[in-house]
């Protein structure tokens, strides 16, 4: 599968780099080309492809970590704004590139929290996360963003501020209702 990652950053290139060895083709798009994360990717993996984009942030965050920048929308619905017609899935936001090399947790698996409008790319979104090891969570539409990028923040302080560090993730549990 083409696999097209924004940003060469821990996530995307961790992310990046699983998909490529289970014989993904990956390309990351990245504001600067000669970047020390895309030179060390570049040096790591030949068959890596990065390409150039001025700018698509996926989490709206201030630059101290502490809130959203957007008010109104989210990153994620801006993108599928302006560039029409494209399938927006929001997903691989609320996780540290520290776990993604290990998402189990003793008996449990990391969940992934994915939404979107479409449900075929959602699918394959899902698809790609149960490859490299996540129970995933469909939280409906893009609309739903909005709280993914919330639950980023959370992340966020709870790894950092609170100082859990970033061997942590979200799981949803489910009871078998009683009725």
């Amino acid at each position: 599968m083409k696999i097209g990652i924004i940003g060469a950053g821990d996530v995307g290139g961790t992310l990046g780099k699983s998909w490529r060895q289970r014989k993904h083709e990956v390309m990351f798009g990245v504001r600067n080309l000669q970047s020390q994360n895309v030179q060390r990717l570049a040096k790591m993996d030949k068959s890596l492809r990065f390409g150039d984009i001025n700018e698509a942030p996926t989490n709206p965050l201030t630059p101290d970590l502490k809130q959203l920048a957007l008010e109104d929308t989210s990153v994620a619905e801006r993108i599928a704004e302006l560039a029409k017609g494209a399938k927006v899935v929001k997903a691989f936001n609320t996780i540290g590139a520290k776990t993604l090399n290990n998402l189990t947790f003793g008996s449990d698996r990391a969940d992934l929290f994915i939404c979107g409008d479409d449900t075929p790319s959602k699918r394959v979104v899902g698809e790609l996360a149960t490859d490299i090891g996540f129970d995933v969570v469909d939280v409906g539409s893009l609309a739903n963003a909005r709280m993914l990028e919330n639950l980023a923040l959370l992340w966020i302080e709870l790894a950092l501020r609170q100082q859990l560090g970033p061997n942590i993730a979200f799981k949803l549990l489910r009871r078998k209702a009683d009725f």
